[in-house]
């Protein structure tokens, strides 16, 4: 009896295998897709980076602010220092050249000896 059903189950396998193996493939295939949806994992290291980063951002752009400002302070001072140091030797030439008004060869000297001086 046992062995009857068994042919009747197999014969009807060997017809209708296109039907069972259509909802099985499927079925296997939504077993897969829920398989893979696993929980994104975040290591505990990463978990205070975002604020600790952007601390140390804020943090970096103040000093950088602070180290353009006194740049540009040293730079105004600098610039002063400069044009007053021009100002001395413009003044200085031109005094000499005043006392040298009477001596025209030594003048022209004078005048070539600072024109070269400024190409240099």
């Amino acid at each position: 009896m046992a062995l009857l059903w068994l042919k009747k189950v197999w014969d009807w396998l060997k017809k209708y295998w296109k039907w069972i193996l259509f909802p099985v493939g499927i079925l296997l295939s939504v077993l897969s897709l829920l398989s893979r949806r696993r929980p994104d994992v975040v290591a505990p290291e990463v978990i205070g980076a975002q604020e600790t980063k952007v601390k140390e951002q804020s943090r970096a752009n103040k000093k950088l602010h602070k180290a353009r400002a006194d740049r540009d302070k040293k730079k105004v001072e600098i610039e002063k220092e400069h044009a007053v140091t021009i100002s001395k030797l413009t003044r200085a030439q031109r005094d000499e050249m005043q006392d040298l008004q009477d001596d025209p060869k030594k003048l022209n000297q004078f005048l070539l000896d600072i024109g070269e001086q400024i190409r240099q």
